[in-house]
This record gives C-alpha cells, structure tokens and sequence, in this order.
C-alpha cells in the first residue's frame, strides 16, 4: 500500500518526537534517581530503551516500503523483523517493573521473568520463520508489506502482558496509595487506544508514541514523587513525614492520630552475611508486610537506614496495640512459611498522641522512639535467653549420648 510523502513525514516525524522524549526521560532516571543499580530502575531504564529501538525500526520499515531493489527490500524485511522480535518487549519490561515494585521480591520477579522469556521465545521462532512461512508477515515483490494470518496472534502477547499486569494492579490496591494505584491503571489506555486504531487502519503508526505518553506518565509521578518518597522503598521520605506530623498536631484537638516506629530486628547482620543486595530486598519486603497490615490512608516512612515511621488514624490504645499485634503475626507468618536465611522481624513502639499531654512534633517523636527501643532491648534478650538455652539443651543431649 503506497502512503504519500506527507504521510510518511507525519510517521516519522512521530517516532523522532517519541525518540527524543524517551531520550530525554532515559537521562533523567539515570541521572535524578539516587539508586540507579536498583532493579526497579534498571526495568524502567529497559522500558524506555526498548520502546526507543522499536521507534527507529518502525521509521525504517515505513522509510523503505514500497522502494525498488532488492537492497530496499532486504533493508523492509530486516526492519520488520527486528519491529517482530523486540515488539513485545516494552509490555513486558512494564509487568516486571509492576510486579517487582509491588511484591517487593527480586526472586518472584525472576520466576515472571522465566515466564515472560517463555511466551518471548515462542514470538521469536514464529518471527524467524515469518520469511519462508509469511506468518505475521510478508514483504511482496513490490517491498510492500503486509500481514500475515497470524498477526493477532502476535498482537495478542503483548496485549496479554498488559492484561496480566492490569489484573496484578488491581490485585494489590489494597498496598497501594490511592493516587499510585489510578497512575499505575492509566498506563494502559494510551498503547490499547493507540494499538487497537493502528491495528484497524493501515498507515497509521501510533503504538510506540502512545507508550511513550504512558512511560511520560509514569515517569512524571515518579518524578513528583521523589521529591518526598525514598528512592528504594517508594515509602515517604523523613522530611515529608515530619512535615505531615507537624500539621497533625496543628490539628490535634480535631483528629486524634498514632504513630508506630518500627526497627528490623538484625538487619546489620543480613547485610554483612547476605550482602547489600538481600538486605535492600529485606527493606522492600518490610514495606510490602506492613502495607499488607495497614489501611491505605495510612502513611509509612523511612527514616533511614532500617527504621520506619507508621501514621496512623488511629485515637484508641487498645486498637493501636491490637494493630502491633497484628504487624507482628504478619511478620512471623512470613518468615516461617517463605524459609528465608534470615528471620524477616520488626521491634516497634506505639502511641496515641496525646498520651503524655499535648508534645512538640520532636518530643511525641522521641518518646515513641524509646517505647521501640524498650521493646528492641526486650527482644534481644528473648533472643539471647533462647539461645542459651538451645545450647544448654545440646550440650545436655551431647552429654546423655557420651
């Protein structure tokens, strides 16, 4: 099919705006974001990478339609090939990157990725057999492209990664702030408008810029984000959170509210055995065990280091601690059901404003703090009194046995 000069500009001139948008995010993540080794990261820096390459493969496939010479018409198929094999790559860089900012867990992530590499590989054969077989496409004697029978299906995977991850999304809105949660479903809209009226009417090339609207999305909440969350975690960052507690007391005489301070329990010891790498995955699974515990209005924070800070819209004593009950429970069930190298637990201490008269952000602050340590103190005894008696119980066994 013959497209006119004008509408060949239009299509390229697209692409190059996508090109140099992508260009311009891909040095801002690698630059702004503090951590840029990790993996969340790294999905999105592939994300923009990949939708940039399918961009210039989609300018060279339409710069060489319809060309004469056999040159022209290996440079068609080669473009169309190279579109094939990496077209599904950003939909699929876009679940790795949900699933992993949500699970919190570098080694479930794997396991989607040995299935994403699964349904990529069964692409891949189909589009390497495509010139003898014409099945997703075919390039004809005039250098004009056409689909092939199995289009759809080819269509269909990464319109597939996209469902799954819109189900993930919608599956753990119970953990998400309200305002991720509506930024994480929007990404899908542009690429399912822009795919499905590329899809319907030939001549149109709309599926890479519209990712790169949906990446701009993502990017610009990240963006906005940074500005008060920590870059590891995606939890608030210390100076939004004193600030959100200082307005709190403004208005304590009209809303009651608590504040948990949680530590995790051992965690110099995870990274000097496991290294850096598990003990920032132990920090993300901690944020994801408390927001399975927490309402999604309620607010978490990381201080630094190990410990986080928990506002919480709650005025009653009793119902606080039930609430620390619960965090610990969580925390124990999933130690004991996942079989870590390491136990997976938090010292915490708790109350209601207003407990000691009306504080200062700093004083309510530090008095929290030393309920957190009191309870740290009292763990590692526990800890070290189980000890002992482990060792005597062997030493006890050892001695019945000689």
């Amino acid at each position: 099919m013959d497209l006119s000069t004008i509408d060949l500009v239009r299509i390229i001139d697209l692409n190059i705006f996508s090109i140099i948008v992508l260009a311009m995010m891909l040095v801002a993540v690698l630059k702004n974001i503090q951590d840029r080794h990790q993996a969340g990261t790294r999905l999105f820096a592939m994300m923009i990478v990949m939708t940039m390459m399918l961009a210039i493969f989609d300018i060279l496939g339409w710069i060489w339609e319809g060309k004469p010479g056999s040159s022209a018409h290996a440079a068609n198929l080669a473009a169309n090939l190279l579109l094939y094999l990496f077209a599904p790559f950003p939909a699929a860089s876009w679940l790795l990157y949900v699933f992993y900012q949500l699970s919190g867990s570098m080694k479930r992530t794997l396991h989607v990725l040995y299935a994403v590499l699964a349904v990529i590989a069964v692409n891949w054969a189909l589009t390497f057999t495509t010139p003898s077989t014409g099945w997703f496409f075919s390039i004809d004697g005039a250098n004009n492209y056409t689909r092939g029978p199995l289009f759809l299906f080819h269509v269909l995977i990464p319109y597939g990664f996209l469902l799954i991850t819109f189900i993930l999304i919608l599956s753990y809105k119970s953990v998400q702030e309200p305002a991720v949660h509506r930024s994480l479903l929007l990404f899908i809209l542009p690429p399912l408008i822009g795919t499905v009226l590329q899809s319907l009417f030939f001549g149109l090339s709309l599926t890479w810029a519209s990712i790169t609207v949906s990446i701009l999305i993502i990017f610009l909440r990240i963006q906005n984000r940074g500005l008060f969350t920590d870059s590891l975690t995606g939890t608030y960052n210390r100076r939004h959170f004193e600030r959100i507690i200082n307005s709190k007391i403004s208005r304590a005489g009209l809303e009651g509210f608590s504040v948990i301070i949680a530590d995790l329990d051992a965690f110099k010891q995870i990274n000097d055995q496991f290294g850096h790498d598990v003990g920032d995955e132990a920090l993300m699974q901690t944020v994801h065990l408390f927001r399975k515990t927490l309402r999604q209005d309620d607010l978490i924070a990381r201080f630094g280091g190990d410990e986080f800070y928990i506002l919480l819209d709650i005025t009653d004593p009793v119902i606080l601690k039930e609430k620390v009950r619960r965090i610990t429970e969580v925390f124990d069930r999933f130690s004991a059901e996942n079989r870590l190298p390491y136990r997976l637990a938090v010292s915490m201490g708790a109350a209601v404003y207003g407990e000691k008269g009306r504080q200062s952000a700093e004083d309510y602050l530090r008095y929290v703090d030393q309920l957190m340590y009191q309870t740290k103190t009292a763990n590692k005894q526990a800890r070290s009194s189980r000890a002992v008696h482990s060792r005597a119980v062997h030493s006890g066994a050892d001695n019945t046995t000689a």
